[in-house]
């Protein structure tokens, strides 16, 4: 009988850490996708007219992601300190 529980506590542990897992890669995508943008913007505006649609995209998905976050003025705020 122990023997269920204990793997019933393995299967909630492997849950748990896939759940953590999947949250830091897609921390990780928002993360590399800001910091794309932030690049791009910064280093590259003479060749805008190349990358201008990908930043939209690039924008569009990451509200998509996380609507409480105004992702163009965290650009904007890390682009002023790179």
């Amino acid at each position: 009988m122990s023997g269920v529980k204990g793997e019933e506590l393995i299967e909630k542990i492997e849950l748990e850490s896939e759940k953590k897992l999947k949250r830091r890669v897609e921390d990780l995508e928002l993360l590399g996708t800001v910091l794309v943008v932030c690049l791009l913007k910064k280093h590259f505006k003479k060749n805008k007219v190349e990358w201008n649609l990908l930043v939209e995209k690039a924008e569009q998905w990451l509200e998509s992601k996380q609507q409480q976050v105004d992702w163009k003025d965290l650009v904007r705020l890390i682009n002023s300190v790179i």
